[in-house]
């Protein structure tokens, strides 16, 4: 699941006395931005909001991931009837939101499902989607990551548009030298790691 380093507001606030309801209308009345992970015997969820209202959603349940306004009822359901889960609240930046809202938005299909960096380059790899005009996104994930986390790289006609990691959230400038540095120096700790990683290619 997709979970950057953000101002964490709550951690691990049990659902056995958490109303949901009541959270949202408070997060509604408070123009929170950020996102509601949503931690659940059986699946995962997270609802994403500006200035308090909800934007977009993605959950992942036996490693099947839906995004997009549609699912966000069905994770604030659940939500209510589970007791055993867990919820965390984090604030994030207008940006993060906005990119997040972007990728969760796309209609994709899956063009490579978990290469290793270890087989194959993911730098050459990169340098072939810029040069193929490439749409869409890469998710990664790190083997020695715990928490099992999501990074993606996003793609617009084969230029790099967006960054999502841990440490960096941000739109490219491609004249920004730092913005390019940045790239350069992920890749390269991608690649050194044996990163794991699956392309979506954007289909409208």
């Amino acid at each position: 699941m997709i979970l950057p380093r953000g101002n964490s507001l709550w951690s691990n606030l049990s659902l056995s006395f958490v109303v949901i309801d009541e959270l949202m209308l408070f997060l509604k009345k408070n123009d929170f931005t950020g996102c509601v992970h949503f931690i659940l015997t059986d699946s995962q969820g997270v609802v994403l909001l500006q200035e308090g209202d909800i934007v977009n959603g993605t959950e992942e349940k036996n490693g099947v991931k839906k995004r997009g306004q549609e699912v966000v009822d069905g994770i604030i359901s659940k939500a209510r009837e589970h007791k055993n889960g867990v919820i965390n609240v984090s604030e994030f930046s207008v940006e993060t939101i906005a990119i997040l809202t972007e990728v969760f938005s796309m209609s994709v299909s899956l063009l490579h499902e978990k290469l290793s960096a270890e087989f194959s380059n993911i730098i050459r790899f990169v340098d072939t989607l810029k040069k193929d005009n490439f749409n869409g996104y890469i998710e990664l994930t790190f083997p020695k990551d715990r928490r099992n986390g999501v990074e993606i790289i996003v793609f617009n006609k084969g230029q790099i548009s967006a960054l999502f990691t841990r440490n960096y959230q941000f739109r490219v400038t491609e004249k920004n030298q730092n913005d390019l540095k940045h790239i350069e120096s992920y890749l390269k700790l991608a690649q050194d790691a044996d990163v794991r990683y699956s392309v979506f290619a954007q289909t409208s």
